[in-house]
């Protein structure tokens, strides 16, 4: 990892300490670390980072939103935690795009790179068509609603109604300005560029019904292997972890990793 200076907030971090290898974990649009607690407990005993992206839980505010400025964020945040070399990356929705940019940056050096329902990059028809009607409808008074709804939306099979209730507040908390600007940044990133760039070992796992064409991936880079869980929507890790995680072992175990597990 680079240990290049960027001019940039400091973001709060949650910091796990663990003996074997690095693990960051990074959450998507609107919400917190804390949606990813699940993939964070795949790990017992290594090293697990997740921080808060910039205007989003306990980070400060920015004047940027981009999906490069977030990076460069949380490269700023890893240096300031001296992360090891070579960590593990996994991000989910817009933490997908952000762990791409991350890892084809090169101010991290990944060992692998875990992706879950990456916010659009190759989007199927259906959200193109959606996001054009909710863009517009963020303009309103209340994004925070909209959000609301849309994580309500995005669970197939609720277990636990309380991790609901802690996403839509994480949403309901998060600044309108930041709702609206992340939203854009997702939108304006240039995936299919930034996927092509990609070197290291990559596993994309789709919910039932995903935001991308999986099979783009692979097609565009070959360092990416797809997987697709049953039964749950794009916050999936907390309906299927018992598909995510045996899908994930398999993953770092092919490509000789298994000593990070």
């Amino acid at each position: 990892m680079s240990a290049e200076s960027f001019d940039t907030p400091t973001l709060a971090l949650v910091d796990e300490p663990g003996k074997l290898g690095t693990v960051v974990i990074i959450h998507g649009w609107c919400s917190t670390h804390a949606t990813m607690a699940p993939l964070a407990r795949l790990f017992p005993h290594h090293r697990r980072l997740r921080p808060d992206l910039l205007g989003h839980g306990s980070s400060p505010l920015a004047s940027d939103y981009s999906i490069e400025a977030q990076a460069r964020a949380v490269v700023s945040a890893l240096t300031a935690a001296t992360c090891a070399p070579r960590p593990i990356l996994i991000g989910h929705s817009m933490g997908a795009q952000i762990a791409i940019e991350l890892a084809t940056s090169g101010n991290v050096d990944p060992s692998a790179l875990i992706l879950l329902d990456p916010a659009q990059i190759f989007p199927v028809q259906k959200v193109l068509d959606f996001r054009e009607t909710f863009t517009r409808a963020l303009g309103g008074q209340n994004p925070g609603k909209l959000v609301a709804e849309l994580i309500r939306a995005s669970f197939t099979a609720v277990e636990d109604e309380a991790e609901v209730a802690a996403q839509i507040a994480a949403a309901l908390a998060t600044p309108a300005e930041v709702v609206r600007a992340a939203w854009e940044a997702i939108g304006n990133w240039d995936g299919p560029s930034a996927v092509a760039k990609i070197k290291c070992p990559t596993l994309l796992i789709s919910p039932s019904k995903p935001i991308n064409r999986p099979d783009a991936f692979p097609k565009m880079n070959g360092c990416i292997m797809t997987a697709q869980v049953a039964g749950a929507g794009h916050n999936m890790q907390f309906e299927v972890m018992d598909q995510i995680g045996p899908m994930i072992r398999r993953f770092l175990s092919l490509n000789g990793l298994e000593t990070m597990l």
